[in-house]
C-alpha cells in the first residue's frame, strides 16, 4: 500500500497500522530511504555515514547500548553503596524544582537553536521545531537512535524541505555546537580561573569563530558547491543568535548538574562546572546512545579532570541530573510525538 507520496505504508507482521509497532518500523526503514534520496540527489556516498541503517551500524548501536545499561547499572551500585543519595532528604523544594527548570530552559534553547538556523533557508514555524525536538529527544532514548531520521523523515514530509537543506542544518547545527564547545574549552585553558579574564577571552574566542562562520558561509565555494549550508552561514544573525543560544543551554544544563551535586553536599568551583558541563554534554553525543555513558564518564573522568573532592558525591549527582531530564523529556517528548503523528495525518505541520 503507498500513500499519496509514493511511500510505503505497508505494515509489517503482526503490527497493527498506525499503532505503537507498526510507527517504529517505519521510521527505521524511514532512515534507508533518506539515505538513497540523498545518494540519488547528490550522487554522494559519503553521506551514508551520516544516517542509520546498515546493519553493522544497527548492530552496533544495540550492543552500545546494552553496554550503556550496564555501565548505568555500576554508577548506580557505586552510589548506592556509598550511600551518596542521603543528602537528598535535606534538599528544598525549590531545589528539585530548579533541577526541572534548567531541563526545560535546556531543551527550549536547542530547539530555539534548530529554529534561528533554518530562518535564513526556510523560515520554519517556532513551536512546530520545539515539538519535533522534544520528540526527538525522547526516541534518542531507545536502543537505536533514530532521532536524525526522525527530524529529516518529518520535515521532508510536511515542509517538504529538500534533503540537501536538511542535511545542510544538521551540519551547521553541529559545527555551532562543537565551535562553541571549543571556544569555552579555550578560553578554559587560557584562563583557568573562571573570572571576568575568563570571559573575556571566551567573549573573544566566540567573536572570531562567529566571525570565521560567517565568512565560510560567504565564500564562493561553499555557495556553489552546497547552498543550503552558504544560507545559513552566511547569515550573521543566525550564527550569532545559535552562539547565544548554545551557551544559554550550556548554562543550563550544567546548572542541573551543579545543583544535582551541591544538593548532595559537595561544593563545586566555577572552573569545575565547566569543566564537568562539556564533558557532559561532549559524552552525551555518543552516536550508540548516551544513557550510561553519560553517566560513566562524568563519574569516572570528573574527579580526575576537575577537583577530587567531587568523587564523594559524584555518581548519585549524575543519576539525579538524569533523573531530572527525563522527567521533563519523557511527557514533553511524548506530546511532540502526538503532535508529528497529527502533522503526518493531515499533511501540514
Amino acid at each position: 500500500m503507498m500513500d499519496e507520496r509514493g511511500e510505503s505504508t505497508s505494515r509489517p507482521d503482526g503490527a497493527q497500522e498506525g499503532g505503537l509497532a507498526w510507527r517504529f518500523a517505519w521510521l527505521c526503514r524511514a532512515g534507508n530511504r533518506v539515505r538513497t534520496a540523498l545518494n540519488a540527489e547528490h550522487g554522494d556516498a559519503k553521506r551514508d555515514a551520516m544516517l542509520p541503517g546498515t546493519r553493522s551500524r544497527l548492530l552496533l548501536k544495540i550492543v552500545g547500548f546494552i553496554l550503556g545499561l550496564g555501565l548505568l547499572a555500576w554508577v548506580t551500585q557505586r552510589a548506592v553503596s556509598r550511600q551518596q543519595f542521603s543528602g537528598l532528604t535535606e534538599a528544598a523544594w525549590w531545589q528539585f524544582a530548579l533541577l526541572l527548570l534548567c531541563t526545560v530552559v535546556s531543551v527550549l534553547a536547542n530547539g530555539a537553536i534548530f529554529w534561528t538556523i533554518i530562518r535564513p533557508a526556510a523560515p520554519l514555524g517556532f513551536w512546530p521545531i520545539q515539538a519535533v525536538n522534544a520528540a526527538v529527544s525522547l526516541v534518542n532514548y531507545s536502543p537505536v537512535r533514530i532521532g536524525v531520521a526522525l527530524r529529516f523523515v518529518h520535515h521532508r514530509r510536511v515542509d517538504d524541505l529538500p534533503y540537501s537543506l536538511l542535511l545542510a542544518w544538521y551540519a551547521c547545527f553541529a559545527l555551532l555546537m562543537f565551535m562553541t564547545l571549543g571556544c569555552v574549552l579555550g578560553a578554559t585553558l587560557l584562563r583557568p580561573a573562571v573570572d571576568a579574564w575568563w570571559g573575556a577571552a571566551l567573549l573573544a574566542l566566540l567573536a572570531a569563530g562567529g566571525a570565521a562562520a560567517v565568512w565560510v558561509g560567504s565564500h564562493r565555494l561553499l555557495e556553489s558547491r552546497w547552498r543550503g549550508a552558504s544560507q545559513i552561514l552566511a547569515a550573521p544573525g543566525a550564527v550569532g543568535g545559535a552562539i547565544l543560544l548554545r551557551l544559554v543551554d550550556m548554562i543550563a544544563y550544567g546548572g542541573r548538574l551543579y545543583i544535582a551535586i551541591t544538593i548532595l553536599g559537595t561544593t563545586v568551583t566555577p572552573r569545575d562546572a565547566v569543566v564537568l558541563t562539556v564533558l557532559s554534554m561532549v559524552s552525551s553525543l555518543s552516536p550508540v546512545g548516551s544513557v550510561g555513558l553519560r553517566e560513566f564518564a562524568v563519574a569516572w573522568l570528573g574527579p580526575m579532570l576537575a577537583d577530587a573532592s567531587l568523587a564523594q558525591h559524584i555518581d548519585a549527582a549524575v543519576l539525579v541530573d538524569r533523573a531530572a531530564e527525563v522527567l521533563i523529556v519523557a511527557p514533553a517528548g511524548a506530546l511532540g510525538l502526538l503532535w508529528i503523528a497529527r502533522a503526518w495525518r493531515s499533511g501540514k505541520g
